[in-house]
């Protein structure tokens, strides 16, 4: 999961507890995006998204 500190549309409480439905949960949270980490913060999702594809060896 990789969640914006910023968002204003749902509280970054929501991050919390997955690990009880998620085997295997990883948790990034960025300080600078919002709702739309996509569109916020491009580069560093991809990176993000990148780094946890290869430590899962899916990459």
């Amino acid at each position: 999961m990789i969640w914006g500190e910023k968002d204003v549309a749902l509280d970054i409480a929501l991050t919390q507890g997955n690990e009880a439905y998620v085997e295997d949960f990883t948790l990034q949270r960025l300080p600078n995006a919002t709702h739309w980490v996509q569109q916020d913060a491009p580069e560093e999702v991809n990176r993000l998204i990148a780094a946890w594809a290869r430590e899962k060896g899916l990459a």
